[in-house]
């Protein structure tokens, strides 16, 4: 399959870092085949604002692509909601802006094929791509589907699945299992960024405690990083921590552990980590604590790294607790349902944990390839 100087594919999906992880694995495996030439005949579009009263430019796509060898794009974009209610007036208008926004990309950039991930950015971006009657390929993460998948696979030419369940979801004829790509990078067990030597000085300096990773997702988890806040006295008698809190700009989380780091030695905190040392962290850590999005539980599952994991409750379709389990099931992960955190279920998880198993491979990591694949004989 080869590329030619004009757009061939426009990558869309964002809101959550699994929509961000699926798309840099396919295109990962776009360039493993054809070179870095790949990135002059792509763009990636993606939202201006991560949630709702966020600041512009800080949705988790602007942040992880800011230094892409790829053009990125944005388009205004709001998260699509199931119940109405007055203030859905102004989320209509920003699809209606969305939906502008992204017919002026399209018809700039003439991209041949949209590849698209999820997330509410997707939505106005595909409609259009529709409407312009360009083929939209979609990839579901999840086991379950949410409401933006739901809809653009309406739209799609083919639908790809991680999950056998999601076959139900979709429409038979044009639905395929390829199971969910997970980042190269994701092997690399050692990394050299500003964090990760700060996370090694620290492992030095306290090498009789195990490490812990603890990450509420791309956008953060307040309930999760209180927990944690109100649990370090007793968890730094036994751990080394790195807590990756996120940026909620009304939370201010971070501030918080920033006032506790001269209290503990084996404490580090910051708002986001490099995509360069999310390998580092998983392969590294003897425990994870997350969220059960698909990428994260997908990844955890190809490392073979322990986890807590703490299902967002109101996902679409329970979605993060059928993906939890998987890896429960599997004796690699211990489930706290989100309405029953506190510091004592956290505390007796953590002694729960070491019966899990380090180094179980649940998950395949052949998802990328099969994907490419399917673009390789489309062509």
């Amino acid at each position: 399959m080869s590329t030619s100087s004009k757009i061939k594919y426009c990558f869309v999906g964002g809101g959550s870092g699994g929509h961000i992880s699926a798309a840099q694995a396919i295109i990962d495996e776009f360039v493993a085949n054809e070179g870095e030439k790949f990135y002059k005949g792509m763009i990636y579009v993606g939202s201006n604002v991560a949630m709702v009263g966020d600041k512009s430019g800080l949705s988790i796509e602007a942040r992880r692509f800011a230094d892409a060898q790829f053009k990125f794009l944005t388009i205004r974009a709001a998260k699509l909601q199931r119940k109405f209610d007055w203030s859905q007036f102004k989320l209509v208008f920003k699809l209606i802006a969305g939906i502008y926004d992204s017919f002026n990309i399209l018809r700039a950039h003439k991209p041949q094929k949209i590849i698209s991930t999820g997330g509410f950015v997707s939505v106005p971006l595909c409609l259009a791509a529709w409407v312009l009657q360009i083929p939209i390929y979609l990839h579901e993460q999840t086991a379950a589907v949410g409401l933006a998948n739901k809809i653009v696979s309406r739209l799609a030419t083919k639908v790809m699945i991680s999950f056998e369940s999601s076959k139900d979801h979709f429409p038979a004829h044009k639905t395929q299992l390829t199971g969910n790509p997970v980042r190269k990078g994701i092997f690399n067990k050692d990394s050299n960024t500003d964090l990760a030597m700060r996370i090694k000085k620290v492992l030095k300096a306290n090498p009789k405690k195990k490490f812990m990773f603890i990450t509420g997702g791309g956008q953060g988890s307040h309930k999760i990083n209180m927990t944690i806040l109100n649990s370090l006295p007793e968890l730094t008698k036994k751990w080394n921590i790195f807590i990756q809190t996120g940026a909620n700009e009304t939370h201010k989380d971070i501030r918080k552990f920033e006032s506790e780091l001269s209290n503990y030695d084996n404490l580090i905190a910051s708002e986001f980590y490099e995509k360069e040392d999310a390998g580092f962290l998983f392969n590294n850590a003897d425990l994870v604590i997350a969220r059960a999005g698909a990428n994260t539980v997908y990844e955890l599952g190809v490392v073979g790294t322990p986890a807590i994991l703490i299902p967002l409750s109101f996902a679409a379709n329970n979605e993060q607790y059928k993906n939890a389990k998987v890896l429960e099931d599997s004796n690699l992960a211990v489930i706290i349902q989100e309405r029953e955190l506190s510091k004592d279920t956290f505390l007796n998880a953590v002694d729960d944990s070491s019966s899990l198993k380090m180094g179980q491979q649940v998950f395949q990591a052949y998802a990328a390839k099969k994907i490419y694949s399917i673009f390789e004989r489309s062509d």
